[in-house]
């Protein structure tokens, strides 16, 4: 049996342990997932049935409207709270340029990593979102 293990930069849990290391042949197995909490798991804000619909991965008209709601109050870490979900992240770059989505991802990291202070979107962005999410 070949076994070929990948050191990670960050930890992963595997089977209730934390580790760096991981075996690549876990990598080609389905595997179903039941929960998932992190940094771009949408956090304790995330609603129960999702953000996206999910046999698009489209987001849902809640969703755009708590995200448009978000981008007009005037403390901006609550659309980048919004933000922090892969799947509302994943869904905005398919509506966006490879520029803006490559800035917006750029914010949604330095956020969800803790660095909530300074951490801004640039009306330029505001204005792109609000774009593509109806308003």
């Amino acid at each position: 049996m070949h076994c070929m293990n990948n050191k990670n930069k960050d930890p992963v849990v595997v089977s209730g342990e934390e580790t760096k290391r991981l075996d690549s042949v876990l990598l080609l197995v389905n595997t179903a997932m039941l929960s998932h909490v992190g940094l771009y798991s949408g956090g304790t804000n995330a609603p129960i049935g999702g953000n996206v619909k999910k046999t698009s991965g489209a987001l849902l008209g809640k969703t755009r409207k708590r995200i448009l709601a978000a981008l007009e109050k005037k403390d901006g870490s609550e659309v980048l709270s919004e933000l922090c979900d892969f799947d509302v992240v994943l869904a905005i770059d398919a509506l966006i340029g490879k520029e803006e989505s490559e800035k917006l991802c750029l914010l949604v990291r330095k956020y969800a990593r803790g660095q909530k202070k300074g951490t801004v979107i640039n009306e330029q962005l505001k204005l792109t979102l609000r774009s593509v999410l109806g308003e």
